[in-house]
């Protein structure tokens, strides 16, 4: 009787994914072995790393400055793909990790995260001195000329 085995391999893994500010990062992990890996993310950011496991999901409290405070969700998934949520401009200084393990080895692949767009989940309001009033709220941004309101994302 042949007993099939493989150490672990992470295939087709992107370079880079581009994200909103705002949105939520898909990170995906798309490994091989035999017997099936156990999958975990490596989230390294502002100075401090994070395992994160099927099953076991992190919430993390992210200071981007007092007193702009904001929560993320990080979360894998059975296909080992990692979700970030919502993510803000700073991420895009994280390293991101999967690394696959079984008992004949570990394979490890890097992405890079490149978030789009400003901050999200402050409050402003900027006047221009023509009068324009801008306000800025979770990614949207509305602009006020008189009474008449146009919004954007």
């Amino acid at each position: 009787m042949f007993l099939l085995s493989a150490s672990p391999l992470i295939l087709n893994q992107p370079s880079t994914i581009y994200v909103r500010a705002g949105g939520a990062a898909l990170f995906p992990c798309n490994f091989t072995g035999l017997p099936p890996p156990s999958v975990y993310w490596t989230v390294t950011h502002r100075d401090r790393s994070t395992n994160v496991t099927q099953g076991n999901p992190k919430s993390v409290f992210v200071n981007v400055g007092e007193p702009d405070q904001f929560s993320q969700q990080l979360m894998v998934y059975q296909n080992g793909s990692l979700t970030i949520s919502p993510v803000d401009t700073s991420d895009s200084a994280g390293q991101y990790q999967c690394t696959a393990v079984n008992r004949l080895g570990v394979a490890k692949g890097a992405v890079e995260l490149k978030v789009i767009g400003g901050r999200i989940g402050f409050c402003c309001v900027l006047i221009d001195p023509g009068g324009t009033k801008f306000e800025i709220v979770r990614g949207w941004v509305a602009v006020t000329f008189g009474q008449q309101n146009y919004g954007s994302n």
